[in-house]
């Protein structure tokens, strides 16, 4: 299983090694994750160099069981945000 890196330890090593303070980088991570989410909801493809593309896709509705009671449930469509990874070369 893979190790978690939280989006603070990425914080702190991104001001590190730019010299910036910790608060002003916290922004500019939070913004640049706001910013994918924002383009992709409204239906673009989020292209990032050689890391990879979000988009967003549709999940349609489906039924579902609870694993407690065994009661059949109603899933609701959604639309979920997905990444694709660019291949390594």
């Amino acid at each position: 299983m893979a190790k978690t890196f939280p989006k603070s330890d990425l914080v702190r090593q991104i001001a590190e090694e730019m010299g910036w303070n910790i608060t002003s980088t916290a922004k500019a991570v939070d913004r640049v994750f706001a910013l994918i989410a924002e383009r992709a909801a409204a239906g673009e493809r989020v292209s990032i160099g050689s890391f990879g593309a979000f988009t967003v896709k549709k999940r349609a509705a489906r039924k579902a069981r609870n694993p407690h009671t065994g009661e059949e449930i109603n899933v609701p469509a959604r639309s979920v945000l997905a990444f694709k990874p660019f291949k390594a070369s």
